[in-house]
């Protein structure tokens, strides 16, 4: 993802000291420390979305069953607990005690 047009919303969850959920970032370049993220975790890359689709994109988001959802979720399991939100490591936490 070198180059992209316009803002863009990361809608992916909240990584610990890196990225929040909803950080926009505008011009022609993300910074490197994002695209090192995306070279490490590629699935963020679907989750850097244009801002005049990130309605559409949250409104797909809550509904487990689409791609959105799905690659929120993708994401979510891929990253190491230390770097996710408290929010999302707790549920994290308690689904896994659910199995």
């Amino acid at each position: 993802m070198n180059k992209k047009r316009g803002a863009v919303v990361y809608c992916g969850p909240s990584v610990y000291h890196l990225l929040k959920q909803y950080q926009v970032f505008t011009g022609d370049d993300l910074p490197k420390y994002i695209e090192d993220f995306i070279s490490e975790y590629p699935t963020a890359k679907e989750l850097f979305v244009p801002v005049g689709e990130f309605e559409s994109f949250m409104g797909n988001l809550c509904w487990p069953d689409t791609k959105e959802a799905r690659l929120f979720e993708k994401l979510k399991n891929e990253l190491p607990l230390e770097l996710i939100s408290e929010i999302i490591r707790n549920r994290k936490k308690s689904h896994s005690n659910d199995l």
